[in-house]
């Protein structure tokens, strides 16, 4: 990717183009970074990466380290990546980055970031492994109090996942929008276990599929649980309450 990254650094200098020309401030490490609106953090931008790509928690300009909080939407549109590294430090995402279904390996730093992630509902994990230091994400059990949020699409189409077991202190599954749904298409999982911190349960927990056979086994607490509707008209799941309120 280095070498490719100087190569482009060539061709923009033989055509005259400035730097600013691509919509990118500065380069670091050979990728290109955008400033926010107080150049206090900095996002990764668009470019034609190969490879293992590694982004960095922080990086520095001028003799100051910046943290990197952000990849810009369509950042590897046309890129050919073989993995991808995203540090903890990354809160928010463009809604697509490019690589939706065809990037081989995912690499995160923690469970709770990726879940966390603002604004990227257009994941698509089909033929990608989800890997946490090293090894396979297959359940949720690295998840830590930290977590409030099972953001949208978090394991859209995620064929690795075995087993869904949403820890009580997270307190929203956010279904999010277009059928990028958190669990959607997740077919190995047969059982859903939903902690009582949860308020709401909806059909759309696991998309629009209305035919999967699950069994949602919902958690004691002393909050009422709100039922989608649709989950009673089209009898979505085989579902076990436990000591709740129920609400449609």
């Amino acid at each position: 990717m280095k070498n490719f990254a100087k190569i482009l650094l060539c061709v923009i200098a033989l055509c005259g183009f400035s730097i600013t020309a691509f919509g990118y401030d500065f380069m670091y490490d050979d990728m290109f970074f955008k400033w926010n609106a107080n150049k206090t953090e900095v996002f990764l931008d668009k470019g034609s990466y190969l490879d293992d790509v590694v982004i960095p928690s922080e990086v520095e300009y001028q003799g100051e380290k910046y943290p990197v909080t952000g990849i810009v939407e369509n950042a590897f549109d046309g890129s050919n990546i073989t993995s991808l590294t995203i540090p903890a430090s990354i809160k928010r995402v463009g809604a697509r980055l490019g690589i939706e279904g065809t990037c081989p390996v995912i690499n995160i730093e923690t469970l709770d970031s990726w879940c966390a992630l603002d604004g990227y509902w257009f994941r698509d994990l089909s033929k990608t492994k989800l890997m946490l230091n090293g090894k396979l994400v297959t359940d949720l059990s690295s998840l830590t109090p930290k977590c409030k949020t099972i953001g949208q699409g978090a394991f859209y189409n995620y064929k690795y996942l075995k087993s869904i077991v949403i820890p009580d202190w997270v307190k929203k599954i956010d279904y999010g929008q277009y059928g990028h749904r958190s669990f959607y298409g997740c077919d190995n999982v047969r059982t859903i276990v939903i902690g009582s911190g949860v308020d709401t349960v909806s059909c759309y927990l696991l998309g629009n599929n209305i035919d999967y056979p699950k069994t949602v086994v919902i958690r004691d607490s002393k909050n009422p649980l709100v039922i989608d509707y649709y989950v009673t008209k089209y009898n979505c799941f085989k579902t076990v309450y436990i000591g709740r309120v129920l609400a449609v």
